[in-house]
């Protein structure tokens, strides 16, 4: 088998056309997602009007809901703060 610069912590690393070469690195990336994994989804809207994508269980009709209005209540909130007015009432500052 070749040398390892593990073999002699002191040798120098070795170069190619006079740069250091890293040694061989394998990298694994894991992508992980919290919280509930849903398969179902719905899109709410129009492009012009504002278009919301929900995500849900279908199997779980209430808690679908549930997320469709709290959605829609966000897309509302967000279409008055872009006219310039606060989602409380009033001018936005």
């Amino acid at each position: 088998m070749g040398k390892h610069m593990s073999d002699n912590p002191e040798a120098e690393p070795p170069t190619i056309f006079g740069k250091y070469l890293l040694p061989s690195l394998i990298v694994k990336h894991l992508h992980t997602q919290e919280g509930p994994q849903f398969r179902d989804s719905l899109e709410i809207g129009t492009e012009k009007f504002g278009k919301i994508k929900v995500y849900g269980d279908a199997d779980d009709p209430e808690g679908f809901m549930k997320r469709i209005k709290e959605m829609t209540t966000l897309r509302e909130r967000a279409q008055l703060l872009m006219a310039g007015s606060s989602p409380e009432g009033g001018e936005r500052k």
